[in-house]
């Protein structure tokens, strides 16, 4: 199975900032999580809701990622590959709520589509 992950965070610093929604889906477009996800220690986040939009109303009454760790965990690590934009950000939040990812697993398109307008 091949997942692909996306984070959308109060802020750029894993560990300090959390988890506002997660999704990932499989290799058929299988939504197997799509989810917001309620901050515990952040009440406002400006830069980044001007960004992804979202906002602490919409996440007032979700569940913390916490919760959905278990999840997460069985995912990918039914995964054969995991498909993430910016995985080293992905990867970096996973890290910091215990979701350890073999780096052998890892695609990040945006280091391929990088090369191709060498940057």
């Amino acid at each position: 199975m091949i997942a692909t992950i996306d984070f959308e965070t109060t802020g750029l610093k894993a560990g300090e900032d959390e988890v506002l929604q997660v999704s990932i889906i499989d290799e058929n477009y299988n939504v197997l999580l799509n989810v917001y996800c309620r901050p515990n220690n952040k009440g406002s986040w400006e830069d980044a809701q001007a960004v992804h939009g979202i906002t602490p109303l919409m996440v007032a009454n979700e569940l913390p990622f916490e919760r959905y760790v278990p999840t997460v965990l069985d995912i990918l690590s039914k995964a054969d590959k995991v498909i993430a934009y910016n995985a080293a950000f992905e990867d970096s939040y996973l890290k910091a709520y215990g979701i350890e990812v073999d780096p052998e697993k890892w695609i990040d398109p945006m280091i391929m589509f990088a090369e191709i307008y060498g940057e």
